[in-house]
């Protein structure tokens, strides 16, 4: 992926979701990046990570914000901030981990696209269907193996009972 690629990438993913001027200022932002990184764009490129995750921190971010700066994430867990006035230590965050992510998909199910509402349902569904098979072994299990056991020692238990009242 190429610089231009990745920008307009990055571009495509905001498109309809925060403003076209907030759109303009991110866009620069990543621009102002890769020109002042002192690194390849394919340092900087795998450094950020995707444009469309970047694109959605953009955009949670910005939802009622009152207008504060948006904190923008990259996959080596740092965040840069395009705002003067925030010291580099508060401009500092960890990105979120795999499971918050996944949680936060489950709770914010109605900001999702058709596309990640289908794909996290068919995740589900998968994953119930997997307890649903697993459940299925250990009760077919509990027939063709717990069970005769257990009438072979109440069988036992008999004989023995019956044998042992005639001392």
């Amino acid at each position: 992926m190429t610089r231009y690629e990745f920008l307009n990438e990055l571009r495509q993913a905001l498109s309809g979701n925060i403003s076209d001027s907030e759109i303009e200022d991110n866009i620069r932002y990543y621009e102002d990046y890769f020109n002042n990184s002192g690194k390849s764009d394919e340092e900087v490129i795998n450094e950020l990570g995707d444009p469309r995750l970047i694109a959605r921190s953009i955009i949670d971010s910005g939802e009622g914000d009152g207008g504060r700066p948006h904190t923008f994430y990259t996959s080596s867990e740092e965040s840069y901030s395009n705002s003067s006035s925030e010291s580099e230590e508060s401009g500092k965050k960890k990105s979120a981990s795999g499971m918050e992510l996944f949680l936060k998909m489950f709770l914010d199910r109605e900001e999702m696209t058709l596309w990640e509402k289908i794909k996290f349902w068919t995740i589900v569904i998968l994953a119930m269907a997997v307890v649903v098979a697993v459940a299925i072994l250990i009760v077919k299990a509990m027939v063709q193996i717990v069970i005769p056991i257990l009438i072979i020692v109440f069988i036992i238990g008999l004989v023995v009972s019956l044998f042992s009242g005639r001392d």
